[in-house]
Formats: C-alpha cells, sequence, structure tokens
C-alpha cells in the first residue's frame, strides 16, 4: 500500500496506473481501497478527462 496521498493526486495516480494497465483488484489492494471505490475515482469527469487524454496519445503512436 501506497503512503496515504492528497486524493487529488491520488485519483490522479490510479488513473495513470490503470492506463499503465494495473487491475481494479491491483489499484484497490495497492491503495488500501475497495474495488467499488477505484471504480467511483475512475468514472469521475475530471479523471476520466486524464484517462481519455491518456488513451488518445497512446493511440497516435501505435503505428498504422
Amino acid at each position: 500500500m501506497t503512503d496515504k496521498l492528497p486524493f487529488k493526486l491520488r485519483d490522479n495516480q490510479i488513473a495513470q496506473d490503470r492506463l499503465s494497465g494495473e487491475s481494479y483488484k491491483a489499484l484497490a489492494k495497492k491503495y488500501g481501497i475497495s474495488k467499488a471505490r477505484i471504480a467511483q475515482i475512475l468514472a469521475k469527469p475530471e479523471i476520466k478527462d486524464v484517462i481519455d487524454s491518456g488513451t488518445n496519445k497512446m493511440i497516435t503512436l501505435v503505428p498504422l
């Protein structure tokens, strides 16, 4: 489990970790919160923006 982080920082880190492929179960264990709470965090509009921008960036890196 990571040390306690301010919520905004923690939520952004969760988004980055999810983009890196970590499962909800792994994220819940890493941050000491439930999988349901991970889902709630990832559903926040500001967090969805982080995930969407990261996903879009990854898509542009894929060769055609």
